[in-house]
């Protein structure tokens, strides 16, 4: 019996032993399923993972790109006023080549007169020579060679230089009364001249911009007759249809119109939808 008994308690203490040494090794490593019911106590414990990378600054890098495009707006920018200035010198240096070469042109013609003759008013000098100031000389007592070589040349300036004034009073200035002035003059001085259509064109545009259609009719139908296979025509044939509209002349207009919306001139398109709107 004291045997039996002996041997129950070494089983009953060797089984206690397992039971509370499964228990701590159990408790070392704690399970997976109380970790996803208590998260804080999961993340308690110190890991050997690297820390995450810093989040990118959204905020600075949009203040980064808005500095890079008004750097490039600032550069482009400068080039378009870059530009602007060159195209004006070029204009300038270009109107001062002009009357460079007409102050030479001019000095040459006139080699047989006096310094203080030379330094004088153009107009002066026309008015001096017209009264026979025959000490002064004249372009006819010039080599008759010199002379016929120097008329195109004086020509040929003075014709652009007046039609390039006429033009910077319409398209610049606005100056619609000084603007005609100065092309009715180059038509009286130059009736054949090279922008003599141009001119004529012109002079239809400011008159029919004043309301002055009868006027109008007249410079567009001079350049059609006078100028026919000209740049300028299909433009002072649509004008012109304007003209005969508004006058009242329907018949005139639509055949021009339809004339020209048949074509394939820069003004075709502008026929069409003339027709369309007024001859539906």
């Amino acid at each position: 019996m004291t045997l039996k008994m002996i041997t129950v308690a070494i089983v009953a203490t060797v089984f206690s032993v397992n039971v509370f040494s499964q228990a701590r090794v159990f408790d070392s490593q704690p399970d997976s399923s109380s970790q996803e019911r208590n998260p804080a106590s999961a993340t308690s414990y110190p890991t050997n993972q690297p820390p995450p990378p810093k989040p990118v600054n959204a905020s600075t890098d949009l203040f980064y790109n808005f500095q890079l495009l008004q750097q490039e707006v600032l550069e482009l920018r400068g080039l378009v006023e870059q530009q602007a200035f060159e195209i004006k010198r070029l204009k300038q240096q270009r109107l001062d080549d002009y009357m460079d070469l007409d102050r030479r042109v001019s000095d040459l013609s006139k080699s047989g007169m006096s310094p203080a003759t030379r330094q004088s008013d153009r107009l002066n000098q026309a008015t001096n020579l017209s009264s026979g100031a025959a000490d002064l000389g004249t372009p006819s007592s010039l080599p008759s060679s010199m002379n016929n070589t120097a008329q195109p040349v004086i020509k040929e300036v003075s014709e652009r230089y007046l039609y390039r004034q006429a033009i910077d009073l319409l398209l610049k200035k606005k100056d619609f009364d000084g603007a005609s002035s100065l092309l009715s003059q180059y038509l009286n001085d130059f009736p054949d001249g090279l922008y003599a259509p141009n001119a004529l064109y012109w002079l239809g545009e400011i008159s029919l911009s004043k309301g002055q259609l009868a006027e109008s009719q007249q410079w567009f139908s001079r350049l059609l007759s006078a100028h026919p296979d000209h740049s300028k025509v299909s433009d002072a044939k649509f004008k012109l249809a304007k003209v005969y509209h508004q006058s009242g002349d329907s018949s005139a207009a639509k055949s021009l119109l339809v004339e020209l919306a048949e074509g394939n001139s820069n003004a075709s398109s502008l026929a069409k939808e003339y027709l369309q709107v007024n001859f539906p």
